[in-house]
């Protein structure tokens, strides 16, 4: 629905804690560009969070004063990206579990999507392996290796990245999920803000270029060696998460 032609019918689109007059919804929406509910998701989060930061309380009615406008609460919802590359399937299992968090959609294989679509998303959860240990790029073995160039050419400011990695700390403890650092570099160039960082301890390494001031910069997961502390590490990780405001609490 197109505001300037009908706002009373848009307003009924838009849940929103308090009822507004027609300026209020006018400005609200130009505010974030939108000329139709429904055309951006990112942009549709944008203008409920202006509308619900209001405390507008006066009443109106619609354009033909035959209806009034209700108060309506509603939870306002991001859209987290959850997105993983894989060579064995470990990480794969991990992004799903991030999957049953609200607010974030289903786990996808970065190498098949299209990347211009990261755009849409409020956040992010990003996932790789390590294979290509030592390496000073490329070190995932995953798609990956083919996009972080393209994705750090993005621009994905004002969003929040969260990353897990797996790895072997038992063959590999010299560069212990040394791929995650790869991941928030490329992320932290594309603008985004880097959330939860898991301290070193309970993790049995030897080195980790991913170890930036003292601490991981995502979540480790080792399903070759400490498979059975993968459940701990992850419910800790979500804990963190929600403190860093990237998924809901």
């Amino acid at each position: 629905v197109t505001v300037d032609e009908d706002w009373y019918e848009a307003l009924q689109f838009l849940p929103v804690h308090a009822t507004l007059p027609r300026g209020c919804l006018v400005r609200a929406v130009s505010e974030v560009a939108i000329c139709e509910y429904g055309a951006s998701g990112r942009n549709e989060t944008a203008a409920l969070n202006f509308l619900a930061a209001h405390d507008i309380t006066s009443r109106t009615e619609s354009p033909d004063g035959s209806r009034a406008i209700s108060r309506r609460s509603v939870a306002v919802s991001a859209k987290i990206g959850v997105f993983y590359s894989t060579s064995t399937g470990n990480t794969e299992e991990i992004a799903e579990w991030f999957s049953d968090e609200n607010d974030c959609e289903a786990a996808q294989d970065i190498g098949d999507i299209e990347l211009s679509t990261l755009s849409e998303y409020d956040g992010f959860i990003i996932g790789a392996p390590t294979w290509h240990t030592g390496a000073d790029a490329a070190r995932s073995g995953t798609a990956w290796d083919d996009v972080l160039d393209e994705i750090a050419a993005l621009d994905l400011s004002g969003k929040k990245a969260a990353i897990f990695g797996l790895g072997d700390s038992g063959a590999y403890g010299d560069y212990f999920c040394d791929s995650m650092e790869e991941l928030y570099q490329t992320f932290k160039s594309a603008g985004c803000e880097i959330v939860g960082q898991t301290p070193t301890d309970g993790y049995t390494f030897t080195d980790s270029k991913s170890v930036i001031d003292g601490k991981f910069i995502g979540c480790p997961f080792d399903s070759d060696n400490e498979a059975d502390m993968s459940e701990e590490r992850y419910a800790a990780f979500i804990t963190t998460l929600k403190a860093d405001g990237l998924i809901p609490a």
